[in-house]
């Protein structure tokens, strides 16, 4: 039996090294070596990681180093495994970004997209979904909330609705939020339900793209 695949981290969030501890678990040809909170944190190891780490995953909205300068550095330091950055939602400029510094691709954090973009740079192709990315652009702009709607729409919801826009976001369904928050699914299902109303989404796709917009869902948040 072949070795697994050595895997290191770089995310600022709990919460996002969380979610992607388990969608790497599902497959045993993986297993996470190191787990870093920082673009910084992760050079500072990079004997470790040059010598141990196949894969090197990194959030792209690290503060200090983003994803994108954490990977031009380890690169630059002569890094010879592969280099996979990550974020939710996606920019046009990514791709060409990532392609100038030597990483070989971006991801967003969903399950399908992950895993995917894992096995593509691990045998040696350049990862981006333009699918996905064309998914995104669609729906944001598909959604009839001026930027001011949304300042006043966004103004009216309350802690708890936005943990729970947060949670959606994470990946979690209602089941999990109630179990997070101390909430039935019931509880959960009835303030998006609320959430909706406000906000005009018709559904969590547009919901999540209209959060992202007004900057409600960044990567380095967490439940406090």
């Amino acid at each position: 039996m072949s070795s697994p695949i050595q895997i290191a981290i770089a995310d600022d969030s709990e919460t996002d090294v969380h979610i992607l501890r388990k969608i790497i678990a599902q497959n045993t040809a993986y297993a996470i070596k190191l787990v870093c909170r920082s673009g910084l944190e992760l050079n500072d190891k990079f004997e470790f990681i040059q010598k141990n780490i196949d894969l090197v995953i990194v959030d792209w909205h690290m503060p200090l180093l983003n994803g994108c300068d954490t990977a031009a550095l380890l690169v630059h330091k002569g890094y010879k495994g592969k280099i996979l950055c990550v974020t939710y939602g996606f920019q046009r400029n990514y791709s060409s970004k990532l392609k100038e510094v030597g990483a070989h691709g971006f991801s967003s954090k969903n399950e399908q997209s992950l895993l995917k973009a894992m096995q593509a740079v691990l045998e040696g192709d350049f990862f981006y979904d333009n699918e996905e990315n064309h998914q995104w652009e669609r729906i944001s702009k598909e959604t009839d909330l001026s930027r001011k709607d949304m300042d006043e729409t966004f103004s009216v919801l309350n802690k708890l609705e936005v943990k729970i826009i947060k949670a959606l976001s994470k990946g979690y369904n209602s089941t999990e939020i109630g179990y997070i928050l101390g909430l039935s699914k019931n509880t959960i299902e009835k303030y998006k339900s609320e959430i909706y109303k406000k906000t005009g989404a018709k559904n969590d796709k547009q919901l999540l793209s209209v959060s992202f917009i007004k900057g409600i869902i960044r990567s380095e948040d967490y439940f406090q």
